[in-house]
């Protein structure tokens, strides 16, 4: 009997085991390739971000509120129309005596009753234009409200640009990891063929496997960073993007600065300059309204109503209106104890303090700036220098394991090779990265963050 034919039985078996891999293969194919995690680029999860971040969803409601109040009638330049209604009833032991001949009048139960109703209309004619003031303070906390929200969009998206390619240094570092764990497998294999065959000692063995577990090591703490990377972008986005998710980790660069120009925008642009400017502004129409106080004040009421009184004891037994009335009031507040000139005072010492603050943000955005162009002029040095290595790097592993695979050189030689490549690829990617988030932080720093994405 031919030793590679199988008994019917087993042969079946055996069959069936190969029908079963197959079949498993191809579901396990399946479902790997439709299950395969969203890829997102950078647009996608920035455009999440600003919808569902609560920060800026907590501006975008400060927003509302100050729409909100920039109404005429909020300010009190509108009159105000009020229904009134009134109904008294009194039941009393009444005693009365008169002048004259009139006779007295006693009532142990003398009921009586007033029923009142009327539509008043009260307006104020003037006030030292504080109602106008009003409206144009509520017109300048709506901008510097809209200013906070574009601070709010600008610190998150800048928050999730980071997290971003933070992530993305994480996924291109596992894979380094895992290209580097291919790497001494391989070694590991081609040291046990050495040793089986005579040709190298055991020690090449066991120090393949200790360089083995030792990226084994590395590769499960890369796999951990890409997975916390993960976590912290989704609570950027406001936990929409879930955990079954990839990203594009291709970064492109953009093309070189000048210190000038980033300068000259960050100066006029940037959202804590802007802001401050407009608590400055704020701060000028609180002058306005504590100045409008000192005026005097003119109120217009007027009411259309009826009204009826009954009663069972009295002269007056009825009484009955019908009509129209009003009238115009004036108040002018001699002295209030220099209340009125205190608000003022504080109020111009107020402007001076916004002042000196929008001088200070332009001098802190002149800083940072500076220190973030400097920044970014030297991560571009690194990034040519860093690939510069990594080529080096490539080409001395390449060589070395040539003559690895040739005899001509020991594992210790062969594992330091690749071990600098890995931290060359490493270094580049990194150094990558990092001029990609300096560039996000110029665009922040001179106002153009929002508009690039």
């Amino acid at each position: 009997m031919n030793n590679l034919s199988w008994p019917p039985a087993e042969r079946l078996y055996k069959g069936c085991r190969v029908w079963l891999s197959i079949t498993v293969g191809a579901l396990l194919l399946w479902r790997s390739l439709s299950a395969q995690p969203r890829m997102l680029t950078a647009s996608e999860v920035a455009a999440v971000a600003l919808e569902h971040n609560h920060d800026v969803r907590i501006a975008r409601n400060a927003v509302e509120i100050s729409e909100n109040n920039r109404r005429p009638g909020n300010a009190g330049l509108l009159p105000s129309v009020s229904l009134n209604a009134n109904f008294n009833y009194g039941n009393n032991n009444t005693s009365l005596r008169f002048a004259g001949n009139i006779p007295p009048v006693e009532n142990p139960a003398a009921r009586n009753t007033v029923l009142a109703t009327n539509l008043a209309v009260n307006y104020t004619v003037f006030d030292g234009l504080q109602g106008w003031f009003t409206l144009r303070r509520f017109g300048a906390t709506e901008e510097r409200t809209e200013t906070e929200y574009r601070l709010a969009m600008e610190n998150t998206l800048l928050q999730t640009l980071q997290a971003y390619y933070e992530l993305s240094r994480a996924e291109k570092n596992l894979a380094i990891g895992r290209a580097a764990l291919e790497l001494s497998s391989e070694r590991l294999r081609r040291a046990r063929a050495r040793f089986e065959s005579g040709n190298a000692p055991r020690s090449e063995i066991l120090g393949a496997q200790v360089d083995l577990n030792a990226d084994s090591s590395v590769y499960a703490n890369a796999r951990l960073a890409v997975e916390n990377a993960k976590r912290s972008l989704n609570r950027l986005a406001g936990g929409k993007l879930g955990a079954d998710f990839s990203i594009d980790t291709t970064v492109l660069l953009n093309a070189p600065v000048t210190l000038e120009a980033v300068l000259a925008a960050a100066l006029e642009n940037n959202v804590n300059v802007v802001l401050a400017e407009k608590r400055r502004q704020e701060a000028e129409w609180d002058v306005k309204l504590a100045q409008a106080a000192v005026y005097p004040r003119l109120d217009l009421n007027a009411q259309y109503g009826i009204s009826q009184q009954n009663n069972d004891a009295g002269i007056l037994l009825e009484n009955r209106t019908f009509g129209f009335s009003g009238g115009l009031t004036f108040r002018f507040n001699i002295f209030d104890g220099s209340r009125a000139k205190i608000r003022i005072q504080n109020a111009e010492t107020s402007v001076k303090t916004n002042e000196l603050a929008r001088e200070r943000a332009k001098l802190v955005v002149e800083e940072q700036t500076r220190n973030a162009y400097a920044l970014y002029q030297t991560r571009r040095f690194l990034l040519d220098l860093e690939t510069r290595n990594g080529e080096v790097a490539r080409e001395n592993y390449e060589r070395l394991g040539e003559q690895f695979r040739q005899g001509l050189a020991n594992g210790t030689q062969y594992r330091e090779a690749q071990i600098n490549w890995v931290r060359a690829q490493a270094a580049r990617e990194n150094a990558r990265i990092a001029l990609k988030i300096s560039e996000i932080e110029l665009l922040t720093l001179s106002g153009a963050l929002l508009k690039s994405e």
